[in-house]
């Protein structure tokens, strides 16, 4: 230990040539430096600012290695600064790829980049220690100790889902972080390993100071509890009688959330008193009835307060919250919490993640869930965040919102959507059911805003008002008349440019709904007859540039050799969770598996039909052709440019627009002066035909870009 300024001084001398020696790749040094720290004494008694100047020696060193070399002597000078407790974000850095190495049969580096906390600033490099200690000791067969169910051994270890199965009183599954933060280790091998294996006391003759070594052999990432050792060994080992009355005194602190209270409850299984997020979700789970005896809210709160601004554990913190809301025990208590936290929770703070644990979550729980965040958020929060869900949860929105007097608040914001021209199929399936009214007629009957709409990529629990919404389209004759306003000229008239122009429906879809127009309103046969000028330019084949070409080769090869395979991992996955009735993950992944071998068919298809088409050559004259820019000038006055490409060119944002969108069919063939029907309906004039612009050429004829 150092004693005097003297020392210090010759321990930061010290320290400070054997960094520079690192830094300039002496051979062996590394041995010497993690000799060094791994004795502690010295460095380990600095003070903080002398520590700090060690820690910037120690930044020369690191800066001077290959930063992925952390193996041999490297990692264990990393290590022996883990213990030390050094703190840096390079440090930080360095100790997150060890880990990687040390623990390496764990088949799931981002889990067990969570599990270690080693980049959340929050979380001391100590505390990172010793899950690191703990971790190094979780192996089948070692002993474990559990506040809640008693001393137990671990049975296996699923490296891949990072989760460990722990005979306790019974067998139970936990995953790796809930495990860290709650289980108690015993070294293997070591004095209490034996004990616990041979279950005989041997005949010592201290018995305080044997016990006193025992204890030793206790590993945790948090503060052991007092009298941990009898708990321990009595019953399921030994006799109280057998042990000495007095314990050796640990010298430390409880853990800050789960002692307090249990110190006032006997029964350390209650809900009220579990140590994490993870373990009160589990218990409420479990539980028929929530009302206990001398609940312990505080700890409830202590908990739920520490995870909610943490996106990770957002799933378990809606869970609990969502089992506590159920319950109606606590009401006051929670509404109060959900105050406190309204905007402090990652959960609340991202709309996103919020409608997707919606979406996630149990049928029998999601409406409790949402009543919380209705108490936490308001009225208009919860109305905003339905309109990005699923509509299988919206009638949830209805009923807590009739309840609360707001009942027209739903459709307010849904008509307010519709407004600003942002809603989804499930807007439409929602108008579709709601009430009748001129509103949502005139919103229903906005023909190109319902085509857009079913145009968009959707997935999972999505796909279901989208698919019924395009069954309508096709076959509901209620739902045909309707988007007609019942035979208004100007709607039929907008319907059947929407069938001809958009690609939504293919020709038999087409033909099918022309055919049913007239069915429903034979005054509308005029329309449906008329025919759009033939494009004078005949297609030789079908054709696109060589950079788009190699583009979509890109995608199919990504489909084959990436994207298909996670997904037949992530199927095996989801049916090992078992119930695929309500297992969300095995429904997603069957969907998402849908999708790929649709979209692996499409690409096989286009492709194989495609020929590469070099734009430089193309003729530009007096005629538009695929391969010449074109320019349209519209009733205001404002004047656009397009530029007419290949079959998979599109890319609406630079006005590159394919010969196959309607636009390209709308504009073939014309020439300067005709007159245009833009798909939007906007009348325009062709006001000039020129060749691509060589950038763009050249652009385009790059095949090899998109190859990389």
């Amino acid at each position: 230990m150092i004693k005097t300024e003297s020392d210090s001084m010759q321990a930061l001398a010290e320290w400070e040539e054997i960094c520079l020696a690192a830094a300039e790749g002496q051979p062996g040094i590394r041995k010497k430096m993690a000799v060094s720290l791994a004795s502690g004494g010295a460095l380990q008694n600095l003070a903080a600012e002398q520590r700090d100047e060690c820690i910037d020696n120690f930044h020369l060193a690191l800066e001077a290695w290959d930063g992925k070399d952390i193996s041999g002597d490297a990692g264990e000078v990393l290590e022996a600064a883990l213990r030390l407790g050094w703190d840096s974000p390079i440090l930080r850095d360095r100790y997150a790829q060890l880990s990687k190495t040390v623990f390496a049969r764990y088949g799931n580096p981002a889990g067990l980049a969570e599990v270690m906390q080693i980049r959340d600033e929050n979380v001391s490099v100590d505390k990172i220690h010793s899950r690191w200690q703990v971790l190094c000791m979780t192996k089948v067969g070692t002993y474990c100790y559990d506040a809640a169910f008693g001393t137990g051994q671990i049975s296996a270890i699923d490296n891949l889902a990072n989760e460990i199965t722990v005979n306790l009183d019974r067998k139970r599954v936990m995953n790796l972080r809930n495990f860290l933060d709650n289980i108690i280790l015993v070294r293997k091998p070591s004095k209490l390993h034996a004990l616990l294996e041979d279950r005989t006391l041997p005949a010592v003759p201290d018995k305080q100071e044997f016990l006193a070594e025992l204890q030793a052999d206790l590993l945790s990432a948090a503060p052991l509890p007092e009298n941990v050792l009898q708990k321990i060994l009595v019953p399921r080992f030994f006799a109280a009688a057998d042990l000495l009355h007095s314990q050796p005194s640990v010298g430390v602190e409880a853990s800050p959330v789960s002692h307090p209270a249990t110190a006032a409850v006997s029964d350390a299984r209650r809900w009220d008193v579990s140590r994490s997020i993870v373990e009160l979700a589990e218990r409420l789970k479990e539980l028929h009835k929530l009302e206990v005896e001398n609940p312990q809210l505080d700890n409830v709160k202590k908990i739920l307060v520490s995870v909610a601004a943490r996106p990770e554990q957002s799933e378990f913190f809606a869970v609990s919250v969502a089992l506590l809301q159920k319950g109606e025990t606590y009401n006051e208590f929670l509404e109060t919490t959900l105050s406190d936290l309204a905007n402090q929770a990652a959960v609340w703070k991202n709309m996103e993640q919020f409608v997707e644990i919606c979406d996630k979550m149990p049928g029998k729980l999601v409406f409790f869930w949402m009543k919380a965040t209705l108490l936490a958020k308001g009225s208009a929060y919860l109305a905003t965040a339905t309109m990005k869900m699923p509509y299988r949860l919206w009638s949830n929105t209805e009923k807590l919102l009739s309840a609360t007097g707001e009942g027209t608040l739903l459709a307010e914001t849904v008509f307010q959507d519709f407004q600003n021209k942002k809603v989804s199929p499930e807007h439409f399936y929602w108008l579709w059911k709601a009430p009748e009214g001129e509103e949502r007629l005139r919103h229903l009957s906005n023909v190109s805003l319902l085509f857009k709409t079913l145009h968009q990529e959707t997935k999972g629990n999505y796909l279901k008002s989208q698919r019924l919404l395009r069954k309508m389209l096709v076959d509901d004759e209620k739902f045909q008349r309707t988007i007609m306003r019942y035979g208004d000229n100007d709607a039929i008239k907008t319907l059947v440019h929407s069938i001809r122009h958009q690609s939504l429906l293919d020709n038999n879809e087409r033909q099918s709904l022309l055919v049913k127009i007239v069915r429903h309103f034979p005054e509308a046969i005029r329309e449906v007859e008329e025919r759009r000028k033939v494009s004078s330019q005949s297609q030789a084949g079908k054709f696109t540039s060589p950079r788009s070409l190699a583009r979509s080769r890109k995608e199919l090869r990504d489909l084959i050799e990436v994207q298909i395979p996670e997904n037949v991992a992530a199927i095996e996955f989801a049916r090992s969770l078992g119930d695929l009735r309500e297992n969300s993950e095995f429904k997603f992944a069957k969907e998402r598996q849908a999708f790929l071998a649709r979209r692996r068919a499409e690409l096989e298809e286009r492709i194989s039909e495609t020929m590469v088409m070099d734009f430089s050559k193309t003729a530009v004259k007096n005629t538009v052709v695929p391969g010449c820019s074109v320019s349209i000038k519209y009733e205001s006055g404002t004047v656009e440019k397009f530029h007419i490409l290949g079959r998979f060119d599109s890319d609406p944002d630079q006005n590159m627009i394919s010969y196959e969108t309607p636009l390209g069919q709308v504009l073939l063939g014309l020439k300067i002066g005709s007159k245009v029907e833009m798909p939007s309906g906007d009348s325009a004039t062709l006001v000039a035909i020129e060749t691509l612009p060589a950038d763009l050429i050249s652009w385009l004829n790059d095949g090899t870009a998109q190859e990389d």
